[in-house]
């Protein structure tokens, strides 16, 4: 059975590491492979070479290239074939919100998220990954 990748995108290492050990923890039935990147240049560039993913989870606010940027940009250049995305953001601005939306961010989550939901999102998505 081939793994099912999940990309999470976020300056913060802590972040990733919580959203990561999380992930792993609650899905171990599950053959699950996260990997990780520090900036949407980054987050862009490591989708490109590991693609497939399942589901990419991504912060807003980064370096280089924020969250929203990136999503457009995977949306733009693989289309249809782009995974779900995530945005997980203390942003709550209705105009960001409508833009995400926009260029085919799937859900926006308000940071903090709960152990409750991520489990949620992780389910819904991975389980119907093919």
């Amino acid at each position: 059975m081939t793994k099912k990748k999940i990309l999470i995108v976020d300056d913060s290492e802590a972040v990733r590491s919580s959203l990561k050990k999380i992930i792993l923890q609650q899905n171990s039935d599950l053959e699950i492979e996260v990997c990780e990147a520090d900036n949407g240049t980054a987050g862009f560039e490591l989708f490109e070479k590991k693609q497939p993913f399942a589901l990419i989870f991504s912060d807003y606010n980064m370096p280089n290239m924020n969250g929203l940027d990136m999503c457009k940009k995977i949306k733009e250049k693989f289309g249809s074939n782009a995974p779900p995305m995530i945005l997980l953001t203390t942003q709550s601005n209705p105009d960001l919100m409508a833009e995400g939306k926009k260029v085919g961010v799937t859900a926006w989550v308000i940071k903090p998220m709960s152990t409750k939901t991520l489990i949620q999102i992780v389910e819904r998505f991975i389980k119907n990954f093919k």
